[in-house]
């Protein structure tokens, strides 16, 4: 959960506006069914063409019928708001360490143009070793520090499911653009 910084939020709108101004009256709802649940070849295609269709035109689409369970993202949101309301003291059990991109972020940590954010955040990523290549990467090397399971019950399963079932939608979403462009 990220509380957002209120000039940020104005540049949001302003890039809303800019596209409302297109005269586009809604943004795109594309139900990608057929693309999770092993549709036709043909219905797979024409959501294809629909999704290529709202990317070239708006550059945003909503995606419904997507697969994700509304009951997982009801826990996620649920273990965020349980993770941000514990104690200052156990959420600083799972901080950012130096050198890393995991973990809890507590307010006013970050800088944005050299002015704190005044947010609080929790940052997690996919846990691969590449530990052994050396280099830059080795920031994105290792694992995520997870709230005990007595803190918020489910937070680290519930999580990995979830970033599961987004990864799995993410390579569905490239798959339906690449068709859309002809590959």
């Amino acid at each position: 959960m990220v509380f957002l910084n209120p000039k940020r939020t104005i540049l949001f709108f302003q890039a809303i506006g800019f596209i409302l101004h297109r005269n586009l009256e809604t943004v795109p709802i594309v139900d990608i069914s057929s693309l999770v649940q092993n549709g036709s070849e043909k219905d797979k295609y024409k959501t294809s063409m629909a999704v290529g269709k709202a990317l070239q035109e708006l550059g945003f689409l909503y995606v419904v019928n997507h697969g994700i369970e509304l009951s997982l993202c009801d826990k996620i949101m649920e273990n965020a708001t349980r993770l941000f309301a514990l104690p200052d003291n156990k959420k600083q059990e799972i901080a950012q360490e130096p050198n890393s991109v995991r973990g809890y972020v507590t307010f006013g940590k970050e800088k944005t143009f050299k002015k704190s954010d005044w947010k609080e955040a929790f940052y997690h990523m996919t846990e691969i070793d590449v530990s052994n290549r050396g280099g830059p990467q080795v920031l994105l090397s290792g694992k995520n520090p997870w709230p005990r399971e007595d803190y918020v019950p489910g937070f680290e399963k519930n999580y990995r499911e979830y970033v599961k079932k987004l990864n799995e939608l993410g390579q569905t979403m490239m798959s339906a653009i690449a068709v859309s462009l002809g590959e």
